[in-house]
């Protein structure tokens, strides 16, 4: 019930609202146990042998969670007929495997199979980490190109992978996927990797249970399909996308109109503090004295550049690139060259970690309560990173502001979006946001706030803007938005924040930005 709930939680953040999880168990005990701890209605327990089974509909993912013995080949032999896209089986208890019990395909009777017999002897030496995985890759190799070969196999490819050995000493995994055509072969013919077709480095590496011989005139003919595939997806990303039309639901429409400020607790959502830790020079001796306010007077004569992106975007619009160590210069050369290698590192550290948690908490315990305040319960939709903005003291405006501009003024972006801007510091005057009251009023106003506070309002409908920073002090904010997915829009409302085709799915987007579904 635990691995159902988390698969069903992941979904969910994915915006896959009304998947489904069944389990299928022959132990009694497991399934009653497993029944007591959750109520979702979206989880069923079924008591069965799995070779018995016969699921009511086809599933999109089979995954088998340490199948004793045999049984990960009956999932293998048999999972391909019912499962729609993927297979991914953890296997257990080695020394149980059977060519009687559906291990025949690479596990012979007698002496032909003394010698792999000996190797599932070594799978469960858990006091050797190094044999015993070397053992397990080696089992899994010959179940995964056994399952290719099988009938069952068909258009589906097997290959290995495996995770950290500290959550289990059986950390091998079998992973299938089906293909969507059917399989290419040599002049053999044996099936061709996937990879190989299409001219990669194939994943499986030694491992992948396909051949790589390409015939010349397969790999012309691949070569021009992939031509033909770049052509058409940048045609597709050149193509306006055109959001459908989302009703407003009135309660929703009467809580955009008000501007609001709201105050959250920062001993419970210490954003502050959590910045400053991959925002701020490393702490060293002597301590720079560098603080949020005083971002603009951060150190150049570090050799590695400070990890934001935004922070040496500024620090390069405020200095000039040219006084920037040489690191730094390089930093934001490979930035701009679409690789964003500056947010991927960043978003490893553990210090970037611990603000994007109590950033999800934010959205969670205050954003998304408040976004549906006057719609009931109900879930939310929400950015899954929060934008990080740094507006450094003296920083120009040419190169250092937003423009004037409503969030309805870019695709992808919906009418039922709530806005939210958290600055980390004090901020008023040249040193904060503008908006107006009112759509199409142009009454700016700065934002007077204290850093606990924070301003809900329409920025989908109302312009706003930043101007130069006089004030002598950094900004530091960071913006998110929140679409409630009760009390209107529906199906219609996920398909809108759906971005742009990325092979077969379609990613969670509000406007540019990753999202995820809250519940």
């Amino acid at each position: 019930s635990d691995f159902a709930l988390n698969a069903l939680h992941y979904l969910r953040s994915k915006g896959r609202v009304g998947d489904t999880v069944t389990i299928v168990d022959n132990n009694p005990p497991s399934l009653e146990s497993g029944s007591l701890n959750t109520s979702d209605p979206n989880i069923t327990f079924v008591q069965s042998d799995f070779h018995l089974y016969s699921p009511p509909k086809p599933f999109h993912v089979t995954v088998g969670l340490h199948p004793c013995g045999s049984l990960s080949d009956q999932i293998l032999n048999l999972a391909p007929a019912f499962t729609l896209s993927a297979i991914l089986l953890v296997p257990c208890c080695y020394s149980k495997c059977s060519p009687a019990l559906g291990s025949g395909a690479w596990l012979p009777e007698g002496e032909g199979g003394a010698a792999m017999r000996a190797v599932i002897r070594l799978c469960e030496r858990n006091d050797d980490p190094g044999a015993s995985g070397t053992a397990m890759r080696i089992v899994n190799a010959r179940r995964a190109k056994a399952a290719a070969a099988g009938k069952a196999g068909g258009s589906w490819r097997f290959g290995p992978r495996e995770f950290d050995r500290e959550y289990s000493a059986k950390n091998q995994v079998i992973v299938g996927d089906r293909f969507p055509e059917p399989v290419p072969c040599d002049d053999k013919g044996d099936p061709l990797c996937s990879h190989a077709l299409w001219g990669r480095r194939c994943k499986w590496g030694a491992d992948c249970t396909f051949s790589h011989a390409v015939p010349e005139r397969v790999r012309m003919a691949f070569a021009t399909r992939s031509e033909e595939q770049k052509l058409r997806v940048s045609e597709r990303n050149n193509t306006p996308r055109e959001a459908p039309e989302i009703p407003v639901p009135d309660w929703l429409r009467s809580l955009k109109q008000r501007h609001r400020v709201l105050a959250f607790d920062t001993a419970r959502f210490p954003l502050r503090e959590l910045a400053a830790k991959f925002l701020l020079p490393p702490s060293d001796d002597p301590p720079s004295g560098v603080t949020l306010e005083s971002l603009h007077c951060f150190p150049l004569d570090s050799a590695s550049p400070p990890p934001p992106p935004t922070l040496l975007s500024s620090l390069s619009f405020l200095h000039g690139k040219q006084a920037l160590p040489p690191a730094w210069s390089a930093a934001i050369d490979e930035n701009a060259k679409g690789k964003h290698s500056l947010e991927r590192a960043l978003r490893e550290t553990a210090a970037y970690r611990d603000f994007r948690d109590a950033y999800e908490a934010l959205v969670r315990e205050v954003l998304a309560p408040a976004a549906r305040e006057g719609g009931g319960a109900g879930g939310a939709y929400a950015q899954r990173e929060p934008t990080l903005r740094v507006h450094l003291a003296g920083q120009g405006s040419a190169r250092g502001r937003i423009g004037r501009h409503k969030d309805a003024d870019y695709e992808g972006h919906v009418a039922m979006e709530v806005n939210f801007w958290i600055p980390l510091v004090e901020v008023g005057g040249s040193n904060s946001l503008f908006v107006e009251s009112a759509p199409g009023l142009g009454d700016f106003e700065a934002v007077q706030l204290e850093y606990g506070q924070l301003l809900m309002f329409d920025g989908y409908s109302c312009e706003h803007h930043t101007v130069d920073n006089e004030s002598g002090a950094t900004r530091v904010s960071i913006d998110t938005r929140v679409v409630p997915a009760e009390g209107g829009g529906g199906e219609v409302l996920d398909e809108a924040l759906r971005g742009k085709r990325k092979g077969k799915e379609r990613a969670l987007k509000i406007g540019d930005y990753a999202a995820i579904y809250i519940e």
